[in-house]
C-alpha cells in the first residue's frame, strides 16, 4: 500500500470498525453499518457512540463551536478541559470572548482534582450531545472528509 505521508496506526477490534466506517464513501458506510446493525444490535451501538469522539469538536465550524460552547452546562466543559489536548483547547478558547476565556481558564485552574474516569465521561457526554446535533442537522463541520450525515 502506498504511503500516504500519514503516520502508520495500529487498530484492534472496535477502533478498527469506527476507523474504516470513518474513511469509507457515504455509500458504502451507509451499507457496512446497516450489516452491522443486522450482525449485532450491540456492536453497532458502540461504533455509533464511538464515530464521533471529543476531539472531533475541533472539526465544527464556528457557528457550531459557538453553539456547543452555549449549550453544553459549563461543569462538563470544566471536567472535560483537565484532559483536552491543547489544539482542542485553543479552539474553544478562540470561540469564546475574551472575558469569558479569563473566566474559564481561572475556574478550570481552581477546579479540584478528580478521577480521570470523571472526565472521560464528561467528555463523552459533550461528544455524544455533539454528534446527536450533527444528526439533526443543527451543526456543521469544516471537515469535507468528516462532512456526511451522522
Amino acid at each position: 500500500m502506498p504511503n500516504s505521508g500519514r503516520p502508520h496506526r495500529i487498530f484492534n477490534g472496535l477502533a478498527l470498525i469506527v476507523a474504516i466506517i470513518r474513511e469509507a464513501d457515504p455509500i458504502f458506510r451507509k451499507d457496512l453499518i446497516k450489516k452491522i446493525q443486522n450482525a449485532s444490535p450491540l456492536i453497532a451501538k458502540l461504533v455509533d457512540h464511538c464515530e464521533f469522539i471529543y476531539t472531533d469538536i475541533a472539526r465544527l465550524d464556528k457557528r457550531s463551536l459557538e453553539f456547543i460552547l452555549a449549550k453544553i452546562p459549563e461543569d462538563d466543559w470544566l471536567l472535560a478541559w483537565k484532559l483536552t489536548p491543547e489544539n482542542l483547547q485553543r479552539v474553544l478558547l478562540t470561540h469564546m470572548t475574551e472575558r469569558r476565556q479569563l473566566e474559564f481558564v481561572r475556574l478550570a485552574k481552581d477546579m479540584p482534582k478528580v478521577h480521570k474516569k470523571k472526565v472521560y465521561l464528561a467528555q463523552m457526554r459533550i461528544a455524544q450531545k455533539t454528534h446527536q446535533w450533527l444528526r439533526e442537522g443543527k451543526l456543521g463541520l469544516t471537515s469535507r472528509r468528516l462532512n456526511r450525515p451522522f
